[in-house]
């Protein structure tokens, strides 16, 4: 398959599972707690690399233990790796992850400096790629005029009606992909970003999925899996629903095998489980009479 390039997110991700995240102060017993790589760039490139795509990942880490980290797990994965450096460090997240899969997420705050950034050798990146898969990080927006004549993917996230942040990436991208979770009416968001003839999906979690394209809904809905750590679910979801578009072109049996890919992130620790193929999501899709 072609070579996409993912532009940004990394980090390096703390995690403490807890019965139930806390609400007031206190002292609160963890039920477990790992450090693993983590963003969304980086579960992107890892998942789409396992489902057989070839990868080329951008990103920005410190010179730092976590930086060195990212460094080799994404190049053991055989991801083609591209750094700039980070003068304020590798961005640390910690997530608290309740049993129902909610998530608080802590951000360490950086004075970020992005004129580190080679633009020269972005743009011969830009340039070679077949599809670019566009993050929502500050550090990619001077970059975006360039993307003009591009097939862009980009994932807004928990995307909000009115804030004007996002509209380079709307505007640049052929398909956008967000949660619905801070969305009054996901239907009319959907209706509008895809008034030009944008594909839009959107993710609700355990209600499934949406799809609108050329003024008709496609409804996908979610599938009984374990859940162990939901962290990774939507980009495991998103990386599911581009290679099956891609190889087939077929948007309901995307809309599925996005539906598997992302189940089966939810039954590991792993950002992306260290297992998944194409055949896995195949095989998984039969197993579970999804059709």
């Amino acid at each position: 398959m072609s070579n996409i390039f993912v532009m940004g997110g990394a980090s390096f991700d703390t995690i403490i599972r807890l019965p139930k995240n806390p609400m007031t102060r206190g002292t609160y017993l963890a039920e477990d707690a790992y450090d693993r790589c983590g963003s969304t760039g980086v579960a992107k490139s890892l998942a789409l690399q396992k489902l057989g795509v070839q990868v080329t990942f951008h990103t920005l880490l410190g010179n730092d233990s976590e930086g060195r980290g990212i460094t080799s797990h994404l190049k053991k994965s055989g991801i083609h790796l591209v750094t700039d450096p980070d003068p304020s460090g590798t961005e640390l997240h910690f997530n608290l992850i309740d049993e129902d899969g909610d998530r608080i997420s802590i951000r360490l705050p950086r004075a970020r400096d992005h004129t580190t950034i080679n633009k020269v050798r972005l743009l011969k990146l830009i340039e070679e790629a077949s599809l670019i898969v566009l993050n929502i990080m500050e550090y990619n927006r001077p970059l975006i005029p360039h993307l003009k004549g591009k097939r862009v993917w980009t994932d807004l996230q928990d995307y909000m009606d009115g804030d004007s942040y996002y509209d380079p990436f709307i505007d640049i991208s052929e398909v956008i992909f967000m949660s619905s979770e801070r969305l009054m009416d996901y239907r009319s968001t959907m209706r509008r970003l895809g008034k030009k003839g944008k594909l839009i999906v959107a993710t609700h979690g355990k209600e499934g999925s949406t799809a609108y394209w050329q003024n008709r809904f496609y409804e996908q809905s979610a599938h009984d899996f374990n859940l162990v750590d939901s962290e990774g679910a939507g980009d495991n979801y998103f990386s599911g629903f581009l290679v099956e578009y891609l190889k087939k072109g077929n948007l309901e049996r995307s809309l599925m095998m996005a539906s598997v890919c992302g189940g089966l992130a939810i039954e590991t620790k792993d950002l992306v489980p260290a297992d998944l193929t194409y055949d896995m999501l195949v095989e998984t899709m039969i197993k579970k009479g999804i059709r």
